[in-house]
């Protein structure tokens, strides 16, 4: 037997569902996850292996190098794409790696690398390369007081000649080391005298080798018209050979400084302009190898530039061997900040693609929202629309 049914009854059965607010809903989690990407905003997955203005080497470059008497290199280094902190390079080129950081080796270094502390002379008087009063004012600039404060007053307390005279002047840093701030404005009108490298010297030692009651700190202006910046710059020393690097990486040089006879003798030597600025803007490692007795200086990219020691003509160029591409960021599923110990490394063009997939989601999300909010919209008018058509034809006579 057929039933007729309403007319109403047949449309309400026969009528598609709307799949509009679910694909709303799972476009607008789609567009609030990524925009959270893309802005950066706390707790992002991709994390930049950034470093402080003023420390050019932090979280990325060579820390220490040290060298045996047979060749062999051990290398400290922190921030690289395998995440192995030491490399040791045997006299053959043979190349091994360790996850963790050495602080010390068996051997002896006989390379001169300064490591970060004063060498020691024939006569047993300490030697050592300042900081350029200009090193001080960089980091005035790029760090706030109360961040400084406390290091500073310790430093003075330590050594008072530690510190040198900090007058401002109306010169902008180096252009390699402009950080795009506006320059320091000048409190004074006197001329700031030229620059200059300064040896700080530090008897700890009598003339018969014993140590003496009364340390004396001497300190000495060379290499007029340079500058010296620990955080970009290196200096090694061979009695009596000292070689450093002043204006972050711009001039080589070579001097003679030594105390064999009893006293103090400096003589400055040969300076050459090293044009490597366009390969790094990281620290360096100057040194003397054993083997060949040449001078090299490594770069944070793992090129090594080798000089004759004396009058510092570049005598080759090679890379060292391994992985020596910077970790540029790393993918981690926490809210925590960057830490070379947390997450998948990325190089800089895996980060890129990464950022680039986030933003087309992010972008096509929105497109998506757009599309089914207009759906979503037009359903809801037509919907009511027939409802208001329905009651109308219902309504009694």
């Amino acid at each position: 037997m057929k039933v007729d049914l309403p007319l109403e009854m047949y449309e309400q059965r026969t009528e598609p569902r709307n799949s509009a607010p679910l694909l709303f809903v799972l476009a607008l989690l789609v567009a609030g996850l990524m925009g959270w990407q893309v802005f950066n905003l706390p707790g992002a997955w991709l994390k930049r292996n950034t470093a402080p203005p003023d420390f050019s080497g932090m979280n990325f470059g060579i820390r220490q190098v040290w060298i045996e008497a047979d060749g062999t290199w051990t290398i400290s280094r922190e921030g690289y794409l395998d995440r192995m902190r030491t490399y040791i390079v045997s006299s053959h080129g043979v190349l091994s790696r360790e996850t963790e950081m050495i602080h010390a080796i068996d051997g002896n270094d006989v390379s001169g690398v300064s490591h970060g502390s004063a060498k020691l002379m024939a006569g047993g008087t300490s030697l050592d390369v300042e900081p350029s009063p200009r090193y001080w004012e960089m980091l005035k600039r790029l760090r706030p007081p109360e961040a400084t404060g406390s290091q500073q007053e310790e430093q003075r307390t330590e050594d008072p000649q530690s510190e040198p005279d900090q007058t401002e002047s109306r010169q902008e840093l180096p252009s390699y080391l402009d950080t795009g701030e506006a320059p320091m404005e000048s409190v004074t009108e006197e001329t700031p005298a030229e620059p200059s490298v300064v040896l700080r010297i530090i008897a700890t030692r009598n003339t018969d080798g014993t140590f003496t009651s009364e340390v004396k700190r001497d300190r000495h202006s060379i290499l007029t018209g340079h500058e010296y910046f620990p955080s970009r710059d290196s200096f090694a020393y061979l009695d009596p050979d000292l070689w450093l690097t002043t204006n972050a990486q711009r001039f080589l040089h070579h001097l003679t400084v030594t105390d064999s006879d009893g006293h103090l003798v400096i003589a400055e030597g040969a300076t050459v302009d090293l044009n490597i600025l366009d390969k790094t803007n990281r620290d360096c490692i100057v040194g003397r190898d054993p083997i060949s007795s040449r001078l090299f200086i490594v770069l944070a990219n793992g090129e090594r530039f080798w000089y004759d020691a004396q009058t510092l003509q570049r005598l080759d160029q090679d890379i060292l061997p391994g992985e020596w591409r910077m970790e540029y960021a790393a993918l981690a599923f926490n809210s925590m900040e960057y830490s070379p110990d947390l997450g998948w490394p990325l190089s800089k063009a895996a980060h890129d693609r990464l950022a680039a997939l986030q933003m087309v989601l992010f972008l096509l999300s929105l497109l998506v929202l757009a599309t089914a909010g207009r759906k979503a919209w037009k359903f809801t008018s037509a919907a009511t629309t027939a409802d208001s058509s329905s009651s109308s034809k219902s309504a009694p006579m």
